[in-house]
Parts: C-alpha cells; sequence; structure tokens
C-alpha cells in the first residue's frame, strides 16, 4: 500500500486530553513515517488540542480529508463498539486497550462488543502477550455468559494483536546524576531508590515498601526513598506519619504530580527504580520503560506484563508475586468498579523479603548496575521508541486494509439502536430528503465564538457545500460527496436547521435562491 489514509477518533475533548495528547509519541512517530496520513475526526470541535501536541507535523483535521483506509482510536476499549459504528462497512475499525477496568464494567464492555458483532478486519490492540491473554480470556467469559442467556453466542473474529507502548527516548535519555541531584536537593552521597505511579491502595502498597526501606537503611544508612506521583491528601498524610513511625520519616520524600521535566532529573539522580505494584491487572509497565530509557536499573514485581518489559537479569530484576484467590462463595462482580479493583489488589502482593534482597544485591554491585545501565538504554530504544512502535501500527494497519479490501461482503452489524424510534418525528429523513435554503441563511456564517463546545465544528463547511451546490442538495447528494465522512454531520445537519439556517424538504418545496 503506497498511502495509509488513518482516520484517529476520540468521542469528546475528554478523550482527546485522556488519549491522543498522551501517546503523542506513537502519533508524531505516525505522522512522520513515509506513506501514512493522519487525520483527526473530533466531534466536538477539539482537534485543535490534537494538533497542537503532534506539533511540528502537519496532520489535516478530518473536515478537510476524504475516505481513510483504517479508524483509529486509543481512547480505550470501550470506545471500540462507538467506533465501529462511525466506521463504514468495508472500512476497518482499531483500538488501543490500554488497561482493563473493575470487572462489571469489563464484562460490560465485552458482551457489548460481542454483541456488536466485529469483522475480522476489525482489531483490538493490547500493550503485551500478558494482556492480550486477558482479554482474549474475558471475551470467551462473555460469550460464555451470552450463551448461558440465550443458548448462542456470536463468534469473536476481531483480530487482537500485541504491539507495545513506548516513550519518547529522544527526550528520556541518560544524563549527569549530580546536577539532577542538585535541582532536587538530594545529598551526592544518598544511595537513591525512586518510585514512580499513581499512589493509591488499588496500585501500589507503598506501606510494605517503606518498612522495607527501614530495614535496608540498617544495612545501607544512606539509602532514601523519593515517592512521585498523584496521590490524595489523605494518602500522603498517612504515608508520612507510616515513615516517621519506621524512624525514616527525614529518608523518605514525597513528590505529588511531579512535571515531566522533574520526572527526567529524578530518574537521572536515582541508583534504582523500583516498581512495586499490587496491581495484578497491569497491562504493560510504561513507568519501567521510561526509567530503562534514563538508562537507569529496574527492580519490579514479577508480573507478566512487567516480565515482557523487563527482561529478568538484563535490565534489572523481578521480584516474586503471590494473588489470593477470592473465596468461590464470592460474588461476580462488587458494587462498583473501584471497590472490585481495590480488593483484587489487596488479595495481591510482592514477597518483601526477596524485594529487600534483590534491592541490596543491586546497591552493592555498582558494576552490575553499569552493566544494567547499558542494557536498559538499549532495550528501550530497540523496542519501545516511538518509531519501532509506529512501525508495528503501520504494519497492522496495512494487513487490515487488505484484509478489508479481500471481503467485502462480510455481514453487517447489527442496526442501531435509534432505528426502534425512527417513526417518533414527523418527517422521515432518507437519500431523497433535500436540504434547503432560507432567505439570508447561506449568506452568513456560523461564529464560532464562546460557544464552540454547542456549535458542531463542521457547520460551515456544510452551509459552503450548500453555497457551492446552488442552495439545493439531497443526502444522497451528501454521501455521493463523502460529506458524510465527517463523524459529525448529523450533528451539524441537525444544528443548522434547528437555528434556521437551512430547512428540510422535498423538492418541490423549495422555490429559487433569492438574487439568483
Amino acid at each position: 500500500m503506497s498511502k495509509l489514509a488513518l482516520a484517529a477518533h476520540a468521542p469528546n475533548v475528554h478523550a482527546i486530553r485522556g488519549a491522543f495528547v498522551g501517546r503523542a509519541n506513537v502519533l508524531r512517530a505516525l505522522a512522520a513515517a513515509n506513506g501514512v496520513e493522519l487525520v483527526f475526526h473530533v466531534p466536538d470541535g477539539s482537534a485543535d488540542l490534537a494538533l497542537s501536541a503532534l506539533a511540528p507535523h502537519s496532520i489535516d483535521a478530518a473536515s478537510q480529508a476524504g475516505p481513510v483506509d483504517v479508524w483509529f482510536t486509543a481512547d480505550s476499549l470501550g470506545a471500540l463498539v462507538p467506533l465501529m459504528a462511525v466506521a463504514d462497512a468495508t472500512t476497518p475499525a482499531s483500538c488501543l486497550a490500554h488497561g482493563f477496568p473493575g470487572a462489571l464494567r469489563q464484562h460490560n464492555w465485552f458482551v457489548r462488543l460481542i454483541l456488536n458483532n466485529p469483522r475480522p478486519f476489525d482489531a483490538v490492540v493490547c500493550h503485551s502477550q500478558a494482556a492480550r491473554s486477558a482479554l482474549i480470556n474475558s471475551v470467551e467469559m462473555a460469550r460464555a455468559w451470552i450463551a448461558a442467556q440465550t443458548g448462542s453466542s456470536p463468534e469473536f473474529r476481531a483480530r487482537v494483536a500485541v504491539i507495545p507502548g513506548c516513550v519518547d527516548t529522544e527526550a528520556l535519555t541518560p544524563g549527569p546524576r549530580d546536577p539532577a541531584r542538585r535541582k532536587l536537593g538530594i545529598t551526592p552521597t544518598a544511595m537513591l531508590l525512586v518510585w514512580i505511579g499513581r499512589i493509591a491502595q488499588d496500585k501500589s502498597d507503598l506501606t510494605a515498601l517503606v518498612r522495607v526501606v527501614a530495614r535496608i537503611r540498617r544495612r545501607v544508612p544512606s539509602l532514601e526513598l523519593v515517592i512521585a506521583g498523584t496521590a490524595e491528601a489523605s494518602e500522603c498524610a498517612r504515608l508520612s506519619k507510616l515513615a516517621a513511625n519506621a524512624g525514616v520519616g527525614p529518608a523518605v520524600h514525597l513528590m505529588l504530580s511531579p512535571s515531566e521535566g522533574a520526572k527526567l532529573d529524578l530518574l537521572r539522580a536515582a541508583d534504582l527504580l523500583v516498581a512495586t505494584s499490587e496491581g495484578a491487572e497491569e497491562g504493560f509497565g510504561l513507568t519501567l520503560v521510561e526509567a530503562m530509557a534514563t538508562g537507569l536499573p529496574v527492580v519490579a514485581s514479577d508480573w507478566s506484563a512487567y516480565r515482557e518489559v523487563l527482561a529478568h537479569g538484563e535490565a534489572g530484576f523481578l521480584v516474586p508475586t503471590f494473588t489470593i484467590p477470592a473465596r468461590a462463595a464470592s460474588l461476580p462482580f462488587a458494587a462498583d468498579d473501584v471497590a472490585d479493583t481495590v480488593r483484587f489488589a489487596k488479595r495481591s502482593g510482592t514477597d518483601p523479603q526477596l524485594l529487600e534482597e534483590t534491592i541490596c544485591r543491586v546497591l552493592a554491585d555498582s558494576h552490575m548496575r553499569h552493566q544494567m545501565r547499558d542494557a536498559a538504554r538499549q532495550r528501550a530504544v530497540a523496542l519501545y521508541s516511538a518509531p519501532a512502535v509506529a512501525r508495528e501500527y503501520v504494519r497492522l494497519w496495512e494487513e487490515l486494509a487488505c484484509l478489508a479490501h479481500a471481503n467485502p461482503a462480510l455481514p453487517s452489524r447489527p442496526p442501531r439502536w435509534e432505528g426502534c424510534m425512527e417513526h417518533f418525528a414527523t418527517l422521515k429523513v432518507g437519500p431523497t430528503t433535500v436540504l434547503g435554503p432560507v432567505p439570508d441563511g447561506l449568506t452568513c456564517d456560523v461564529a464560532l465564538d464562546g460557544n464552540s463546545g454547542e456549535i458542531p465544528t463542521s457547520a460551515n463547511r456544510f452551509l459552503g457545500f450548500l453555497r457551492k451546490r446552488g442552495g439545493l442538495c439531497t443526502f444522497a447528494d451528501l454521501c455521493a460527496a463523502e460529506m458524510t465522512c465527517d463523524p459529525d454531520y448529523e450533528l451539524a445537519i441537525a444544528w443548522l436547521v434547528r437555528h434556521g439556517l437551512v430547512r428540510l424538504g422535498q423538492t418541490g418545496d423549495f422555490g429559487p435562491l433569492r438574487g439568483a
């Protein structure tokens, strides 16, 4: 395929912030890749936010783009079904499943996904083989549940691919330790451990880590620990009190919501990243990769996704973990996702004695740390740099596009739910319905000022199209001109009709255009 036209879709501004901006490394690489044209489809007019994250690469907004080869969303697994509704019948839809929610929401996601019958050229991307196995297991559980309720279950035909997450290895680089320590106020002679992540009970039991640090300080008095990340005030207070009670208050530092620059300084200043986690559902290990990119050795909990990232004995060491099985009489789902996730985390853990021994082993061997620094950096660049990961996405999307082209007559998906209510309105809009002018309606543009969140961004585009058509067109004309490629075209037309700038009818309902 000489050119791959990729439509990156997000349903709203929150998804743009959480997905595209947060994964701008891959998108920048895609934008720079030869043979890839990347466009954005953002219904609520937030494409500028996505585009600003990708500067200086030139990426067109979707309103200027024609047909696409593949649709993609980085929002979540739950966004694949809405994306399938946006894509046409012969265009692949793909999404990134970058994490797993609580059991109840996960069950609902998979049931909904299966019932919407994804095609063989649709795809779900996981960041690790561990996440892929969990996703397939979840699909089979949901299919079994559907079969128990209905007597049969649709086959899940979508591809489940593995493409790792990535980091900006050009920005995250090894650097001198002492200047970074001066910025952070860390003693030059300290042996520094860092832990980075979301500070919460469903993520990691930092109580256990603080106690391990207290024990190690009996042998290594210069040991210090920096805990960096986001946290509730109550959790910060609890950890500070715990450190004080353990006699290591001055040696345990909290760094809340560090900037990217501060995080880079912290990684360069450290001797070792300690990545303990009770989140047995970890699907990748982004913090591990960030540390590896700066040449920092890692000691991590031995969850299967971390195992894929780290390469035990090369860039660091893995410490054995455990999960206590739930009681057979337990309810299948907790009352809410947060409670379910916390309960799962509290049944899991990292062996504290082996964690202590492993940390001491690495701190005591400067030659080992030096070798691990080089190995960590090389592994991060080879496997997790943006260009390396972008090549994997392009390869997948080209395969999906070719498969879709070879199978144009696959069964269609279930009908959209609003078809059940199409009789509610007075006018049933169809291919022969005409969009026509109202007095002065086509002579003005919609002002996208303080109400831009309410006005669909493509409204002016449709007004311009009607002007070129002489003021009249049918919905079939819109489709022929590929105007319906814009995912919010229905919203834009409805807004123009509601606000009296155009009206709906049949051809005979409209006289000649004023001034024609």
